[in-house]
């Protein structure tokens, strides 16, 4: 994208040519400034940069935004900007309707409709189409999903026909979709533009800032590393869960969760995959610790917590109680000694546990497989009769069968 910005350093503004670009892989926002006239590049280096379009020089104008050196000379220089927003002069009032383009990275599903066939009484065969690109939510506005092949950029979600001051809720709601897709897949999903359209035309464009330390290329990902695995599946799954993300999202950090696991499936090495799911382990504890703390059940003092009997705070809760009562207040019956023996194992002498391997590799496994249980038992996925992959057993262990080991998500 070609702009004229007033390119700010020091106490100087010199008008220049502007290259924008985001970039497919990593959905970066590169910059490059061609001044119009000859500036010394070590003002450059020590000082603080931006660019601001100049008024009417374009549809879409740049606002001002701050700039990374990266490299230059007096003749041009190049840079990387953290986000960059675009507005048009003409900018319609906050209730007149829109179309918004959220332009999604890193998802392996196709979200494509799908013709399937059934068989009604007297042998007649309908064909029907299952929806697998629309996502609804109650009291939100549909959400179309569309293939959008471009590298890193998988995905585009529609939302058409809004109020324009609905865009920051929105973005919300996509952000949170963002997250749901990102524990079902097992890999990061996030918003790296934002097109607003009014009457066909494009009246803002937003680039966003996403994490790369987590980006995989789609066509790369191992699908075993999925917990939903299908496409109706994490349709529903985005569509039952979403209220319980919401209501547990902050009590519970849950994107802190997720992130976590989805950094454990993109490290090879199994110390830091075990060392990861520990802190998940710790995040939870803690977490579930303070909210009793609010609803009165415990006391805290420092990093401790106990009971509300315990007057006299003689007998700390340990790690091992406090999630042992995790397990029995959320009916989830999952929590055996080993999980506590791995995070002893690991957070005090930096060990797996295991003999071998293979047995250090299951003992992980099982360690993620319980921890992807926490997550869907906090969004009530077992209420929607949901399935998922067991990350422990991921394929079918029965030799007359092949395929991967989707269940029914069962407490």
């Amino acid at each position: 994208m070609k702009l004229c910005c007033d390119f700010e350093f020091g106490d100087r503004t010199v008008r220049s040519e502007v290259y924008l670009e985001q970039d497919k892989n990593t959905c970066s926002v590169s910059v490059t400034i061609i001044p119009c006239e000859t500036i010394n590049i070590l003002t450059i280096k020590n000082s603080n940069l931006f660019l601001k379009s100049i008024i009417n020089s374009s549809k879409l104008l740049l606002e001002r935004t701050p700039i990374l050196f990266l490299e230059g000379n007096c003749k041009e220089i190049k840079g990387k900007l953290s986000s960059a927003k675009l507005l048009t002069q003409d900018f319609p009032s906050s209730d007149e309707k829109v179309s918004i383009y959220f332009y999604l990275t890193n998802i392996p599903y196709s979200f494509k409709p799908v013709s399937y066939t059934i068989e009604e009484e007297g042998q007649q065969t309908i064909t029907r189409q299952a929806d697998f690109d629309k996502i609804h939510i109650s009291g939100q506005s549909e959400i179309i999903i569309k293939p959008h092949l471009e590298e890193t950029i998988s995905h585009i979600a529609i939302i058409n026909e809004v109020p324009l001051s609905s865009l920051h809720d929105l973005t919300e709601l996509m952000d949170s979709i963002c997250w749901l897709i990102s524990f079902g897949s097992g890999c990061m999903c996030s918003i790296a533009k934002v097109e607003m359209l009014h009457n066909e035309q494009v009246i803002s464009l937003e680039y966003k800032p996403i994490e790369t330390s987590t980006l995989n290329k789609v066509n790369k990902v191992n699908k075993v590393n999925k917990v939903i695995y299908r496409d109706d599946d994490v349709i529903d799954f985005i569509q039952n869960t979403y209220s319980y993300y919401q209501q547990y999202l902050n009590d519970y950090k849950l994107k802190k969760l997720i992130n976590l696991g989805i950094l454990a499936n993109n490290t090879p090495y199994l110390q830091v995959k075990t060392l990861l799911m520990c802190n998940f382990l710790e995040i939870l504890r803690y977490n579930y610790a303070e909210i009793n703390v609010r609803d009165g059940n415990f006391t805290q003092k420092r990093d401790d917590f106990f009971n509300v009997a315990d007057q006299g705070q003689r007998n700390r809760l340990s790690f091992n109680i406090i999630l042992q009562d995790f397990c029995q207040t959320n009916q989830l019956n999952d929590w055996i000694p080993l999980y506590k023996e791995i995070r002893n194992k690991m957070i005090h002498q930096g060990e797996v546990i295991g003999t071998n391997f293979n047995e250090k590799d299951q003992n992980y496994l099982k360690l993620h497989h319980f921890c992807d249980r926490v997550m869907l038992t906090l969004l009530n996925w077992d209420k929607a009769s949901g399935y998922y992959i067991p990350r422990d057993c991921p394929n079918k262990k029965n030799a007359n069968e092949r395929g991967i080991n989707r269940i029914k998500f069962i407490k």
